[in-house]
């Protein structure tokens, strides 16, 4: 379980800003979307990071958009098994 936080951990911060796609990181990561998105809930709740919902005027073309997420610190370390993880 741990081991697939880290690799979600460090697959979420190459994606520091861009479009939410849950089922990519599901699939990289080799967990379920829900689970991805369990992921981003407990970094959201522990406020590394913010979860940003789409805005436009239009409510069509709001509810259309994926959300964004920004981790609020990045900080760079290595372990044994991963060379590099940012979080």
């Amino acid at each position: 379980m741990v081991e697939f936080f880290l690799r979600f951990l460090s697959v979420a911060a190459q994606m520091n800003g861009q479009d939410i796609n849950y089922s990519k990181i599901a699939d990289q990561i080799g967990v379920s979307s829900p689970a991805v998105q369990t992921y981003f809930q407990i970094v959201e709740d522990t406020m590394v990071g913010v979860l940003l919902k789409p805005f436009h005027k239009l409510i069509q073309k709001q509810q259309a958009g994926n959300p964004k997420f920004y981790f609020l610190f990045l900080l760079q370390f290595q372990t044994k098994n991963f060379p590099m993880i940012f979080y």
